[in-house]
């Protein structure tokens, strides 16, 4: 059986979660180290001035004493996460020598196999890893992967500050198997000098009721192609924002029977991405490709994309994307 690990799962479309394990420690130590966890383990939970729960609290553990046997390591396809890490480890240095950090240099979609052969290989062995939207529930429906977070001393009432939906999410029954880092809504980031040259406008609320709802948003599509632009650069632009706003679990279980429901949003997705095809709306291009990025440059036909809040910083114009700063509005869209 493979060992367990500590995993923290970054769903940058809705959440980010943090999957516990042992690390490969055999079940004694483990069970000394629980009973540790819990001694320490501070469960405030309680109201705030303004009426919200404040979030439960856990105590830092005693790192004197430690060798390295105690180390961990960090798995992530970039080093978004090492920028999350180094901010808790400057806060906790008595940590800095047992978290190594690993940069495993690929897309999302491609570290979940070198994960998986990292947890097989025994050194060096996972114990926090990153996983998106697209990974994150393999993890955490893996029970001989991953732990029940309230077995080191994690519990629900330390969710009190968080949006339910992460927390819920990250749940496989009653076992908490996640612990969000990072919320990002969606929204819709928009060139400002196309906006102004076919809409009149670059104001965020001009172009908010020209993208209102779909019917108008293909309204703006006709504008934009007359103009000689696309509204933006492939048909998969919109698939966040369609599916993610399904109102109904993907699979209904009555205690019984296990069936797949297939929520209005999906349907939707597809009549919009052939409408946006059929209509030569579109470079027909792939999210994250060389071409999407390049579409991103001032210099491009492209009049908006759909993204997520830690895009920000390339629409400002921070030289990741050859945007230029001032150039580009945010809206919430469709």
């Amino acid at each position: 059986m493979r060992k367990k690990f500590l995993s923290v799962v970054l769903v940058s479309t809705m959440a980010a979660s943090l999957l516990a394990g042992c690390g490969g420690k055999d079940d004694e130590t483990k069970k000394a180290d629980n009973k540790s966890t819990e001694k320490k383990t501070e469960a405030q939970s309680g109201e705030t001035e303004t009426g919200s729960k404040e979030a439960a609290k856990i105590e830092a553990p005693d790192a004197s004493g430690w060798d390295d046997s105690k180390k961990i390591y960090a798995y992530s396809w970039d080093d978004d996460f090492k920028k999350v890490l180094d901010i808790i480890l400057d806060k906790y240095p008595q940590y800095k020598d047992f978290v190594e950090y690993k940069n495993l240099k690929c897309q999302s979609e491609q570290s979940v196999e070198k994960i998986q052969v990292a947890m097989e290989g025994g050194k060096e062995y996972p114990s926090l890893i990153p996983a998106d939207v697209g990974s994150a529930k393999m993890f955490i429906e893996d029970d001989e992967a991953t732990m029940d977070l309230k077995e080191i001393g994690i519990t629900e009432d330390m969710f009190g500050a968080d949006y339910d939906y992460a927390l819920q999410f990250a749940k496989n029954g009653d076992a908490i198997k996640g612990v969000t880092w990072q919320s990002t809504a969606g929204s819709v980031f928009y060139r400002r000098d196309i906006a102004k040259k076919v809409l009149g406008s670059d104001d965020p609320e001009t172009v908010q009721a020209a993208i209102a709802d779909w019917d108008k948003f293909f309204e703006t599509a006709d504008k934009l192609k007359e103009a000689g632009y696309k509204i933006v650069n492939g048909t998969d632009e919109v698939y966040y924002a369609i599916i993610n706003a399904h109102k109904e679990p993907w699979i209904i279980d009555d205690g019984e029977t296990e069936t797949v429901k297939f929520d209005d949003s999906v349907s939707t997705f597809l009549e919009t991405s052939k409408k946006l095809f059929d209509g030569e709306y579109t470079n027909n291009g792939t999210m994250w490709d060389a071409a999407w990025s390049a579409a991103h440059k001032d210099s491009g036909d492209v009049f908006c994309f759909f993204a997520c809040p830690w895009r920000i910083g390339q629409f400002l114009g921070d030289g990741s994307n050859g945007a230029t700063a001032g150039n580009w509005g945010a809206c919430v869209g469709p």
